[in-house]
């Protein structure tokens, strides 16, 4: 049986590094990658995707079976550069698939729970995106919701290579001191790990299409997800305190997936993470 080839555009971002760690394992997936600046392997392709006309030269080239699009411009750059937020974040998933079309691919694009507001909280596939800032709308116009394509709604913490890295983990690892928790504002997303193995289950089982929720459906605040933190990577001086802010709850609940992928809880998410960090 030919192997899947697998494209990973991003590979050296939060998401993309932690993918093609998981995919690379598979005996049965070809794996390819692009990234902007800086190789992850020496067979890593360099390529800034804003040059469409050599990234679809390049994904011709490969002709993979499955796109995976892992670039993405986040809330706090999406604030300094609109232009390219909106190419990158909106124009770039409907241009990969116009090219997947051509070469007869499937495009796996990943968006945020950040198209919807924070005011109601667990979210199914059913609820209206109703973002206001150009992040949150950016994402929505991206997501590839038709009976080839799949996109997966989620949000992600995990390890980053780069030191600079806007996640929370990230953040949580450069605090040394003291540090709030929001104890009302709530999120319901995954590691990258977990993304990265759901991803995984997906390629294999390419009827999963259209968009998809990825939670465990149980919420958590961002207080309780920094003393998780704190738990499995302790830091001998470090206090958090608990404070309350504006409301916000983003998090999400699957009409179906859950049925069909079991997303660990976040005790278990997070030492799964350390597993992963540590080997």
């Amino acid at each position: 049986m030919p192997k899947k080839k697998i494209l990973i555009l991003g590979s050296t971002g939060m998401l993309g590094h932690v993918l093609y760690s998981v995919l690379q394992k598979e005996s049965n997936i070809e794996l390819y990658d692009i990234a902007y600046r800086t190789k992850l392997t020496n067979k890593t392709i360099i390529c800034d995707v804003l040059d469409i006309e050599v990234l679809e030269k390049e994904i011709v080239e490969i002709s993979p079976d499955v796109i995976i699009n892992c670039v993405g411009i986040l809330l706090k750059n999406s604030k300094i550069n609109p232009a390219n937020t909106i190419f990158i974040n909106s124009y770039l998933p409907n241009k990969l698939k116009d090219i997947a079309d051509k070469i007869n691919a499937r495009v796996i694009q990943i968006s945020t729970d950040c198209v919807f507001n924070g005011k109601k909280g667990l979210y199914s596939e059913k609820d209206l995106p109703n973002a206001k800032d150009l992040y949150g709308r950016s994402k929505m116009l991206g997501e590839l919701i038709n009976e080839r394509d799949l996109t997966i709604r989620t949000s992600i913490i995990g390890p980053e290579l780069k030191k600079e890295g806007q996640g929370l983990f990230n953040w949580y690892l450069n605090q040394n001191l003291k540090i709030y928790g929001y104890s009302n504002v709530f999120w319901g997303g995954v590691t990258t790990i977990t993304l990265s193995k759901s991803i995984l289950y997906c390629i294999g089982n390419p009827r999963i299409t259209g968009l998809k929720h990825l939670t465990n459906g149980i919420k958590i605040s961002k207080y309780d997800l920094l003393c998780l933190f704190l738990k499995f990577f302790p830091k001998k001086n470090l206090i958090i305190e608990k404070i309350e802010v504006e409301n916000s709850d983003k998090s999400l609940w699957s009409e179906n997936l859950n049925e069909i992928i079991k997303v660990p809880s976040y005790i278990e998410m997070i030492e799964e993470m350390k597993t992963f960090i540590n080997t």
